[in-house]
């Protein structure tokens, strides 16, 4: 995660920890230009983090072994949403790598930048979803409590269906506007075959592969949808054209929706937990729409 510093009264909260924040979660929402930055990994098990920037042919190499974030001399305890968590800073070179990045980003405040650094979860931190979504089936039956979440907005897991995307791209091509991709959302699953656009909404329970997943809430899109993954650049789409058909919730409700949040379920046959691509879904449960809240954090 990316932190930049912030003044503690703002962002006070005791849900995660009674710890004042002294750092505060920066993301594309502020800076478009961190789509532009690529986290990948040798293999998936590899412990060597590569952040490249295609624009600059620049990348550098992050360890993310337990071990090395552990021996970090450097922690804070930084704000995301309403949570404190405690974590542990990946050095100046990293630091100095998104600064040199962000600053190029025209469309924002300077000071913004000048703090930046890059920050991993302490393994002994412990972040939990918010248990106002989470259903029964959901919470560890030793511990009594919600799954764990790391540095992601809320959940671990975003669900999305093709038919969904082709539904927007149609309304888009109606109000003369350019499709767009599916990367806009940055689902971790994307559904094919779906017989009905936003079926995905009433879902509560469905199994790919081995794995259940409990859908918890429909996820309320920000201004980050409509930032290009490829170049960074933002436009007013596609939240524009969703105001038309997705502002959903409630009576004066300002958000819209598209996608799923999920919680991964305990697996229905021995071995390990694993989906693929290809792999068939089976809708288990349906049931109301949960909305969501809290798509924009400032």
């Amino acid at each position: 995660m990316i932190v930049r510093e912030s003044p503690p009264s703002l962002y006070e909260s005791t849900k995660t920890t009674k710890s004042t924040p002294t750092h505060r979660f920066f993301t594309q929402r502020q800076a478009p230009i961190l789509a532009t930055i690529t986290a990948s990994l040798i293999d998936k098990n590899s412990q060597i983090m590569i952040l490249s920037h295609d624009d600059s042919n620049a990348h550098i190499n992050v360890p993310t072994s337990e071990e090395y974030v552990v021996s970090r001399p450097i922690r804070y305890t930084a704000g995301i949403w309403d949570d404190n968590v405690e974590v542990a800073d990946m050095g100046d070179e990293v630091a100095h790598f998104l600064q040199s990045i962000i600053k190029q980003d025209k469309t924002i405040d300077p000071n913004l930048f000048k703090n930046i650094r890059l920050v991993s979860l302490l393994p002994t931190t412990q972040r939990y979803t918010d248990s106002n979504y989470i259903p029964a089936i959901g919470y560890d039956r030793y511990s009594g409590t919600t799954p764990l979440v790391s540095l992601t907005d809320g959940f671990p897991i975003l669900i999305a269906s093709e038919t969904s995307l082709n539904e927007l791209n149609k309304r888009l091509e109606q109000n003369s506007q350019p499709f767009i991709s599916m990367s806009r959302f940055r689902p971790n699953i994307v559904v094919r075959g779906v017989p009905k656009a936003f079926e995905e909404d009433e879902w509560k329970s469905i199994q790919i592969g081995n794995v259940w997943f409990h859908l918890t809430k429909a996820c309320p899109r920000c201004k980050q949808s409509c930032t290009d993954q490829v170049t960074g650049a933002r436009f007013e789409e596609p939240l524009k054209t969703m105001a038309e058909f997705r502002k959903l919730g409630g009576n004066g409700c300002a958000d819209v929706y598209f996608a799923m949040n999920a919680i991964v379920g305990e697996a229905k046959h021995d071995g390990e937990q694993e989906i693929k691509v290809g792999d068939q879904v089976r809708v288990v449960t349906r049931g109301a729409t949960i909305w969501g809240a809290e798509a924009d954090p400032e």
